[in-house]
């Protein structure tokens, strides 16, 4: 019902922001994101170490990961993506997701690929990550209600 929805005017964003709701559908369109880009981020590795300029989190190590650090951040990024969407020690791992889907986006553009829409995604998840955004609806919740 519309007359449920907060009202950001009138109690500001803590409402908006709690709602697991947000969390689940921006955790959902990155797990999809990741899964479509996902042969994009993994052969990064085959780019020459010419092109590498690093940019972001990437400039912490200046020259390109072995591609066994590099398949693994991103394999880690996507199940804490999984992790994220489904609101799973939320307070824990969505900071480390959105780290990681930091580092994975910011490394890409390391190589020359420039998405500024990846920006938009990542402070988008940097927000919910930092929000309790698991506490509406998430198997945490999920679990504090069983127990009671």
């Amino acid at each position: 019902m519309e007359a449920d929805r907060p009202d950001p005017l009138a109690d500001g964003l803590d409402p908006i922001l709690a709602d697991q709701d947000h969390a689940a559908l921006v955790g959902l369109f990155v797990v999809g994101y990741l899964v479509a880009r996902g042969g994009a981020f993994w052969h990064l590795t085959a780019m020459p170490a010419r092109d590498f300029a690093p940019v972001g989190l990437a400039r912490l190590v200046g020259t390109p990961l072995a591609a066994s650090t590099h398949h693994a951040i991103v394999v880690a990024t996507a199940l804490l993506a999984l992790a994220f969407a489904a609101g799973v020690l939320h307070r824990w791992l969505a900071p480390l997701f959105a780290l990681g889907l930091t580092w994975v986006l910011g490394y890409r553009s390391s190589w020359g690929m420039l998405f500024h829409t990846d920006n938009l995604l990542v402070l988008h998840v940097a927000v919910l990550a930092l929000a309790p955004a698991a506490d509406a609806w998430s198997v945490d919740a999920w679990r504090r209600a069983r127990a009671g």
